[in-house]
């Protein structure tokens, strides 16, 4: 449970009614499970992310969990709305999956090794 607590110009407090908020770990979108398919997951660095609905630019960056930029990719187009991914020398681990159309950005997670 978490309260803030703020002071104004005249040094008078106000508390916060109490709430709750996730402050670790990465929570994938219900929306993003709906709208792509991330596969195979976990996979050995070879992925495709299918869309729903056809996109003319797609781009998937892919990070560490501690935020270093690990993949790039610009996609103008894709046969069956789905893009193929190919990963050289990544280590085994969890990774953020983010990925950018026209109509938004989808934030996931995936698994490299693990199989």
């Amino acid at each position: 449970m978490h309260r803030v607590i703020a002071t104004d110009a005249g040094g008078c407090k106000f508390n916060s009614a109490e709430y709750c908020a996730a402050t670790t770990g990465i929570q994938t979108n219900i929306l993003a499970e709906q709208i792509i398919d991330v596969y195979p997951n976990p996979n050995t660095g070879d992925f495709n992310v299918k869309l729903q609905e056809p996109s003319k630019n797609v781009s998937i960056t892919l990070y560490s969990f501690t935020g270093n930029l690990v993949y790039h990719k610009v996609f103008e187009g894709a046969k069956n709305n789905i893009y193929r991914n190919r990963l050289s020398h990544v280590a085994n681990g969890m990774y953020i999956l983010k990925v950018k159309t026209e109509k938004g950005v989808i934030v996931s997670h995936m698994q490299v090794g693990g199989n």
